[in-house]
């Protein structure tokens, strides 16, 4: 698994239940890397050597990524390669009670003296999230979870990862909940407006975990995908995770009851794309779909996979 921590969002917590998993000698994972910068005293030798010592990422040799765990705070890209997409896990939270948070953090743990407008203002904390996830697709991630529904969240990732983690707080202080609180009322509005790509990323990804969840609970397994809308047509690429099967999409309409109606079928995702062949999708890559929508009337649609019914894309025509 790869673990991008993003500061804040209940990483710490998740991280000591993987490493706890480590230690019970569990045959899901074996082992730790951690990322944390050069300096961090929990940042594995390993990592010091490649990644800093010799600045060279690819000389770091990772034999199973199956059941070595990589953690720490890094852009996504800098182990993507070793793992492949399918096998990434990350927390999101709302952009303005993160930065909240690392603020009061930076000011108890690292003695930061700046006032808060002053923290959020400056450009490495806008769009933190957004960044260290490099606009990388959240639907081909293994599991994307939620800060505030932490508990659900774990559903996800335990189907996704095979995992028996439970509920557990770590790195919190109730001692500072009246200034947190006050400081998110008198700043959300400034906040809000200059990490509008965080708030994006954040409903999509408590729109991505809706998804999952009631995907689990009929009992199939979250599709990874891709979807594009463009003028006159949709494009993108979608697979089974851990699975050479093809993906059968259909069109349906949806009437004012929400009832579908069959309008395009036989959308057969085995083109090749060279995209997602780098995120290390299955088929060699031959997993993309493209066809027009031209002959579609106006109307609200859907795109689904044909079997388990699993939306893709909501669209209008």
């Amino acid at each position: 698994m790869l673990f991008v921590h993003i500061p804040k969002t209940a990483g710490t917590s998740f991280r000591e239940s993987i490493e706890e998993v480590v230690a019970s000698r569990s045959r899901r994972f074996r082992k730790v890397e951690r990322d944390y910068g050069a300096g961090a005293g929990v940042t594995t030798a390993a990592v010091k050597e490649a990644t800093y010592g010799l600045k060279d990422v690819s000389r770091l040799i990772i034999k199973a990524p199956d059941i070595t765990f990589m953690t720490g705070h890094y852009s996504i890209m800098r182990y993507l390669p070793h793992y492949g997409i399918g096998r990434v896990c990350t927390f999101v939270r709302d952009p303005v009670s993160r930065v909240v948070s690392e603020y009061l953090h930076a000011r108890r743990h690292h003695g930061a003296t700046d006032d808060f407008e002053a923290f959020y203002r400056q450009p490495n904390m806008q769009n933190r999230q957004w960044k260290l996830l490099a606009g990388q697709p959240l639907g081909c991630m293994g599991a994307v979870g939620i800060t505030e529904r932490y508990e659900e969240s774990l559903k996800v990732i335990n189907a996704r990862f095979d995992l028996r983690l439970e509920t557990r707080t770590a790195n919190a202080n109730s001692a500072t909940r009246v200034e947190y609180k006050d400081l998110i009322s008198l700043h959300r509005e400034s906040i809000e407006k200059i990490n509008k790509q965080d708030l994006h990323l954040y409903r999509q990804a408590n729109m991505l975990l809706d998804s999952r969840l009631k995907v689990l609970a009929m009992g199939e397994a979250p599709l990874a995908y891709r979807t594009d809308k463009h003028p006159h047509a949709i494009s993108g690429y979608v697979w089974w995770p851990d699975s050479d099967d093809m993906v059968e999409l259909e069109v349906c309409r949806i009437d004012a009851e929400g009832r579908c109606t069959m309008a395009m079928d036989d959308i057969l995702a085995k083109e090749f794309s060279a995209e997602a062949h780098g995120l290390g999708a299955p088929r060699k890559g031959y997993v993309g779909f493209r066809f027009g929508t031209g002959r579609l009337k106006p109307g609200q649609y859907c795109l689904r996979e044909v079997t388990s019914l699993q939306v893709v894309l909501d669209f209008k025509q």
